[in-house]
């Protein structure tokens, strides 16, 4: 059964964006009485690089994510069960990202971790690629898809 639009994929896609970027600056706290003890408040706020690195360039590959996301919405004025299902699957993966981040901000910088850690947020970050991959093909190369979404009218850009 079609769906007649994508205001409400669109609408909780966005919100899991927005709450996996919320999610992200958790992992930034501030710090205790008792953290700075035996350090000054500059010197723990320096300490915390690995953490600011993870936020930054988490943040940034989940708005290079969403911006694909919205976009790919602006092609499509209609959706169906099996493209909210593969949806689904996506935000999955990105609501997944913030935990690898975690790891890694705690752990890039002991040399015991380092390894582990890369590889583990490297998996996080590629999770939404490889499960962004039966996407496209859905909605525009199968015969009979592009159909069933609706493309929007763009000159040039869909074949009838």
């Amino acid at each position: 059964m079609e769906e007649k639009g994508t205001a409400r994929l669109e609408a909780f896609s966005d919100g899991v964006f927005a709450i996996a970027i919320t999610l992200l600056i958790l992992e930034i706290k501030v710090p205790g009485s008792e953290e700075l003890k035996h350090t000054s408040l500059p010197q723990y706020l320096f300490d915390q690089w690995p953490k600011y690195f993870a936020f930054v360039f988490s943040f940034l590959v989940l708005g290079i994510y969403w911006t694909n996301h919205h976009y790919l919405f602006k092609l499509y004025k209609r959706t169906d069960h099996w493209f909210n299902l593969l949806n689904v699957f996506f935000l999955m993966t990105i609501s997944f990202l913030p935990f690898p981040s975690a790891v890694f901000g705690e752990y890039v910088h002991e040399p015991e971790q380092f390894a582990a850690s890369v590889r583990f947020y490297s998996v996080g970050i590629a999770l939404p690629a490889f499960v962004w991959l039966p996407i496209q093909p859905y909605v525009g190369r199968f015969p009979g898809h592009s159909r069933r979404l609706q493309p929007r009218a763009r000159p040039g850009l869909f074949r009838e």
